[in-house]
């Protein structure tokens, strides 16, 4: 019977545990890195390092402090504008991806880069304006082996 409770609990806190305030993925069709933090401090990563090879990384958890700042960036990218541009070439190989936080459960993008199309065109990049926004990517693009280019 105590074993039941303990998996009660457990599974309990891992379905409603805390919400998701980080979510990045940025990769292509061979390699890519995938990168959630969560409001209690959690890291979880993954990598592709090929089509079948995906290894999960080991958990982390953010000091207090840097969970502080990362809160407090995404307080002030919430108001923030965006931004429109484009660069480099799509195609096969093209990387594309996106960086959002949330605040209030509310996606806000930090950046994101559009696959665009397959005929060599340059790829749609939209970015938030903010200085916190260069420093929440500081932060998530320090902790994957595929951080975000252009």
């Amino acid at each position: 019977m105590k074993l039941i409770i303990l998996l009660f609990i457990l599974f309990s806190n891992f379905a409603f545990g805390a919400s998701k305030i980080v979510d990045y993925r940025f990769g292509n069709q061979i390699k890519g890195s995938i990168l959630s933090i969560y409001e209690d401090g959690r890291v979880h990563r993954t990598e592709r390092k090929g089509p079948v090879h995906i290894e999960e990384l080991p958990a982390e958890v953010l000091t207090n402090e840097a969970l502080a700042l990362l809160l407090q960036y995404i307080d002030v990218i919430s108001s923030s504008s965006q931004a429109r541009t484009a660069v480099g070439q799509s195609g096969a190989g093209s990387y594309s991806g996106y960086l959002y936080v949330f605040k209030n459960d509310v996606k806000i993008n930090v950046r994101s880069i559009e696959f665009g199309n397959l005929d060599g065109s340059p790829q749609p990049i939209m970015f938030n304006v903010a200085p916190e926004a260069r420093l929440i990517e500081d932060l998530v693009f320090s902790m994957v082996l595929r951080p975000m280019s252009f």
